[in-house]
């Protein structure tokens, strides 16, 4: 199967910018595999929301449904010499080279859930740490990140007043934080969502 034409960014393409339209829009996140829901809790798996470190929760990967569609949560990217090249953030006017069928595979059995930009974009996470004055707030924010290999790729971060938290806390700090985001992204699977 050829590489889907309409995930790969055109020079004449533009980042988008946040504005408020975009809170009638999701974010899908794909997984490996479709057994996403924990039976216990009802909620999705600890797995699928990071594999390892927290953080990957700093910098959370996401695709605008839309153009993006469930469908372009089967591709994954092969370990080849071009999955850094694909896998690198695009710069605004240039073209792309269109992906080899080397470069990728599109996986039988995958998996994704979703997440309303207006359920993420500004949401208030009070930080529980003690020397850190108890009103601060880290706040989260959706930004395009488009990749060369996907310009729907958008991610999910955390500000604590106008800093990023990786540069307003200390790794310490940061880990507790992150340790309240991850139970945060453990949305409640839904169903497609409706247009």
């Amino acid at each position: 199967m050829p590489y889907p034409e309409h995930l790969l960014p055109k020079a004449n393409y533009r980042k988008i910018d946040w504005r408020p339209e975009l809170c009638r829009h999701f974010l899908l996140r794909n997984s490996p595999d479709r057994d996403i829901v924990d039976e216990a809790t009802g909620l999705v798996r600890d797995k699928y929301i990071t594999t390892g470190s927290r953080e990957q929760l700093v910098d959370f990967s996401t695709n605008l449904l839309g153009m993006f569609n469930t469908q372009d949560a089967a591709l994954e990217w092969q370990k080849s010499s071009q999955k850094a090249y694909f896998t690198a953030a695009w710069d605004e006017g240039t073209s792309v080279n269109t992906p080899s069928e080397v470069d990728y595979i599109q996986r039988e059995a995958f998996g994704y859930f979703f997440f309303a930009v207006k359920d993420l974009h500004e949401y208030p996470q009070p930080i529980a740490i003690s020397k850190v004055l108890p009103h601060l707030q880290a706040r989260c924010y959706v930004c395009h990140t488009p990749v060369n290999g996907n310009f729907w790729h958008f991610s999910v971060r955390w500000k604590v007043g106008a800093d990023d938290v990786e540069d307003a806390l200390t790794k310490n700090e940061r880990r507790d934080l992150l340790g309240l985001v991850k139970v945060f992204y453990k949305p409640k699977p839904s169903l497609m969502p409706h247009r």
